[in-house]
């Protein structure tokens, strides 16, 4: 039991901390709309709004009662819990932005010492000063952080429910109207409203009906035919609408007419315009969110890629350089080996000049061969045999020439 009683103890601490820490932010930190949030959070703490709104005429005075009456569900824990975690972070964020935790911010963000003597006056009552023009800061803003922090949209916080019309509503199916018949049907009307009606004469033959709407001695809505519909605005004043449907025009046809006729209270059908129109721009702005959250996602994943792209470029760089100096280093060994061909050709062709020089000499001084023996005994044979064939066709051309002469 003695837990269960120190946690409200501690919160309630808590939020008396950030009451008085909250007077310690700049005036200029937050946008009135923030401001207006943060004064709801810290009045539903104390209680929810009453259920009678001010007069639209005193505007701050309605602007901080609607904003009041937005977080009319959250409890007096979860409007503390919100409260002191917004201002709990903006401290923070403030005192890191100074470079430093002194003074009234460093106390409500510390744990508490001992209980305050009594609570903190609200946040005074006055207009919200005006948000100073926007600049471009080097790093996020504490303004930018608290409404990331949940600033607008508190932890916990549900939307209120939807306002309610009172309606009053008169119909009929089937009213039967003998021939010049006239029915008249009243409804009390206290208030601005909007009146929608529709009638239908029933069957193929219909005749036409009358039908007419009048608050006071002047009518407003005078009509003959056999099916209409439309809406009228009815003042305010404290006098009966009059709905009349009349079979006048027949002679002897009775008609069957069925007929619906509505009335709203036009400041309950703008209140119930207004929410739903908040709803819509909720929802938008919910859309919004979640579309930028997917395009930082995509811009991360852009950015990381072209980090990614950016190494891989460099490394593909760095290896082109490698690549350029080893194609350097090949051309010098290239001309290199080209100059060792051309000398050894050089080189070559200077030795077959020498050896060439050396081989004619040696001819010219050496002759032919000395034979052998064997060879110069056949060589004499031979030159014998050579020298006698010369002298046996020469005496065998000396006698047939003497036979011819005879």
């Amino acid at each position: 039991m003695a837990e269960d009683n120190a946690a409200p103890l501690q919160l309630e601490e808590r939020y008396r901390r950030a009451a008085a820490g909250a007077r310690s932010l700049p005036n200029d930190l937050l946008s009135n709309a923030q401001r207006l949030k943060l004064y709801a959070l810290f009045k539903q703490a104390e209680g929810p709004a009453p259920l009678t709104a001010p007069s639209r005429i005193h505007a701050i005075n309605f602007a901080k009662w609607e904003a009041w009456n937005d977080v009319r569900s959250l409890t007096s824990d979860q409007a503390m819990e919100s409260y002191c975690s917004i201002i709990e972070g903006l401290i923070s964020i403030t005192e890191s932005e100074q470079g430093g935790t002194t003074g009234p911010a460093a106390e409500a963000a510390a744990p508490a010492a001992a209980p305050a003597t009594a609570p903190p006056p609200p946040p005074p009552d006055a207009a919200p000063a005006p948000e100073p023009p926007a600049a471009a800061p080097a790093q996020p803003t504490a303004a930018a952080v608290a409404v990331a922090a949940g600033v607008l949209t508190p932890a916990g916080a549900v939307s209120s429910p939807e306002p309610t019309v009172d309606t009053q509503r008169w119909a009929t199916s089937a009213l039967n109207l003998a021939a010049g018949a006239v029915f008249e049907m009243p409804m009390a009307v206290t208030e601005p409203s909007l009146c929608t009606y529709s009638f239908t004469v029933n069957g193929a033959d219909a005749y036409a009906c009358g039908f007419s709407l009048a608050q006071g001695a002047e009518p407003l809505v005078t009509i003959r035919g056999v099916k209409e519909q439309g809406t009228v605005e009815l003042a305010g004043a404290e006098e009966l609408l009059v709905a009349k449907i009349d079979n006048l025009g027949s002679v002897f046809q009775s008609i069957a007419v069925a007929c619906t006729i509505i009335v709203q209270p036009l400041s309950q059908l703008q209140a119930l315009e207004q929410y739903r129109q908040r709803l819509e721009i909720r929802e938008q702005l919910a859309q919004t969110e979640a579309d930028l959250a997917m395009q930082a996602v995509e811009v991360a994943s852009i950015t990381a890629e072209e980090a990614t792209l950016k190494a891989k470029l460099a490394a593909m760089e760095e290896a082109m350089k490698q690549v350029q100096l080893e194609l350097v280093a090949c051309g010098s060994r290239m001309a290199m080996s080209e100059r060792q061909t051309l000398a050894l050709e050089a080189e070559k062709a200077s030795l077959h000049k020498s050896l060439g020089g050396e081989a004619e000499g040696d001819g010219e001084g050496e002759g032919e061969a000395v034979p052998t023996e064997a060879e110069a005994a056949g060589r004499g044979v031979s030159l014998i045999e050579t020298s006698a064939r010369p002298r046996r066709n020469l005496g065998a051309t000396s006698a047939q020439s003497r036979r011819d002469l005879g």
